[in-house]
């Protein structure tokens, strides 16, 4: 509280005082996020996706989208939701933090791997390897090994189990790395890839 000890010195200032007044009418209060166009947060779902754990989340040929079995399964919960969603890219532990935070609302991907629960259990497939079988639609089923017999099969170069599938009649599409060979595998280009990293059986 300002006392002032004379008139005069009030006077002075006085036109201060009004300009001050005139200046927070004449300023508009902040926006609210509706007014301003902001998405509400309320109707989006924001989940952190690590993009290099192929084949849950993965990035394309191109680097500029995310593809994996998370990543679809992200996409249909929204749309059940009604919600749009934000894809979040890190890696695991820094999304785990920002999980923490209130920042995303969940992760999906290869979890860190000093959890309490490593999550190890796996379906063991009847391949002689013990190998994945990934297969681009529900359309395609393999359940023994002479199933794939005849049919196009992606393998990363070098695999042991080329000769294997080369012996049973399969038309081998060699790739490079995991991500490759489930993108051409989403591309059409085989309709199986016999997967030597996890032992899960599941399609895409």
């Amino acid at each position: 509280m300002v006392f002032y000890h004379d008139e005069e010195s009030a006077m002075r200032r006085l036109p201060i005082f009004l300009l001050l007044f005139v200046f927070f009418c004449v300023v508009p209060p902040p926006a609210s996020p509706a007014d301003s166009g902001m998405p509400d947060r309320a109707r989006r779902l924001v989940i952190g996706v690590p993009p290099h754990s192929a084949p849950l989340s993965f990035l394309n040929e191109s680097r500029d989208g995310l593809l994996g079995l998370a990543v679809d399964l992200s996409v249909k919960i929204a749309g059940e939701l009604g919600m749009d969603i934000v894809f979040v890219q890190s890696n695991a532990r820094k999304l785990e933090q920002k999980l923490q935070r209130g920042e995303i609302d969940a992760m999906v991907g290869l979890l860190p791997v000093n959890l309490k629960n490593d999550f190890s259990d796996v379906l063991v497939t009847p391949l002689a390897l013990n190998r994945a079988i990934l297969v681009a639609g529900q359309e395609h089923q393999f359940t023994m090994e002479r199933d794939l017999a005849g049919h196009r099969v992606i393998l990363q170069r070098g695999d042991a189990y080329m000769p294997k599938m080369l012996d049973m009649g399969c038309t081998v599409v060699q790739a490079d790395s995991i991500t490759n060979a489930l993108n051409r595998l989403v591309g059409g280009e085989a309709e199986a890839y016999i997967a030597s990293s996890v032992e899960m059986a599941f399609h895409i």
